[in-house]
């Protein structure tokens, strides 16, 4: 299912006044694993400040067939992952997964569609694409005016609403849901054969991951259960491939906010300033901590405060 941006005359005018923005046709792949690819900060093109998260993306190539993990930030995006792949292989893509619903993973989907390449997701993030990215696609043509050209919203067909293997085009991979988390439809996608771990929006690299709407002890019930697995190197939603399983960001952060949040609680301080007494220099400089922090720093103060009652 195709969702266009509305809007009329209100719509064409936005293009007109944002027609100067610049877009990089450019995006190159690394490969981080036999077959195994990433693109590295694919939405680089979108940040209006270099202390923003950079998300990643990526695909695997089998005998068959090529399976792309997340669509990136635009049509062109989508486009430009396209391109990519045809530099590593002749083969055709076969499936497209969204992780998760993130602006930065979604809306290069219809890039693929326009291939006919079925693109797919957990039943709960296709629900929330229907019901919420019309909205948030027409204020990324706001922000962005023509680097969101062609762009439209592609509702992915529903997977299991439990964890699957699939094997396709010759890939098997393992497609892991532990629940509600950081959203309600989150997926991991596993590349036995490489040890490669497509982690979406469970897990971050030096970035500040946004809190709100998250079921917080869910999310590190399913951290915990990933640290489980059999890994070699993950692929974070945002930051830098990940190799050491142990020793990982985001519940370093979680754990860290949920303690200062309790302690300033107890001291029986106000939201207003908790939000200003809970900072956290030692993850200040990390991607997004200007954009997420204080907002996660709320959503944990009404969390201990429910708690305690």
């Amino acid at each position: 299912m195709t969702y266009y941006p509305s809007g009329g005359t209100n719509w064409m005018l936005l293009l007109l006044i944002f027609c100067s923005n610049s877009f990089s046709e450019n995006l190159v792949s690394v490969e981080i694993a036999p077959k195994v690819f990433v693109f590295l900060a694919n939405n680089s093109d979108f940040l209006k400040d270099p202390k923003q998260g950079r998300s990643n993306s990526g695909f695997i190539i089998g005998k068959r067939g090529v399976i792309v993990i997340d669509s990136g930030t635009s049509h062109q995006t989508g486009v430009n992952i396209i391109n990519d792949i045809k530099t590593k292989t002749n083969l055709p893509i076969a499936l497209v997964i969204l992780t998760h619903t993130d602006k930065n993973f979604v809306f290069g989907s219809s890039a693929f569609d326009d291939l006919g390449v079925k693109i797919v997701a957990h039943p709960n993030t296709s629900k929330l694409i229907k019901e919420r990215c019309p909205n948030c696609l027409e204020n990324l043509v706001f922000e962005h005016g023509k680097k969101m050209n062609n762009t439209r919203l592609i509702i992915p067909e529903p997977l299991s609403d439990q964890s699957v293997s699939l094997t396709k085009a010759g890939i098997q991979i393992d497609i892991l849901h532990f629940g509600p988390a950081k959203t309600s439809g989150d997926l991991a996608i596993l590349h036995p054969e490489t040890g490669t771990l497509f982690a979406g929006g469970l897990l971050s690299n030096k970035y500040i991951p946004d809190l709100q709407g998250a079921r917080v002890n869910n999310w590190l019930k399913a951290i915990a259960q990933i640290q489980r697995l059999c890994v070699n190197q993950i692929v974070p939603g945002y930051g830098s491939i990940i190799n050491d399983t142990s020793r990982l960001d985001t519940p370093k952060y979680i754990f860290s906010l949920r303690k200062k949040v309790a302690e300033i609680y107890k001291n029986s301080k106000s939201l207003i300033d908790t939000i200003e007494l809970a900072r956290l220099p030692d993850f200040q400089n990390w991607h997004s901590y200007k954009d997420h922090h204080s907002k996660n720093v709320q959503s944990l103060y009404l969390e201990v405060e429910l708690n305690d009652f």
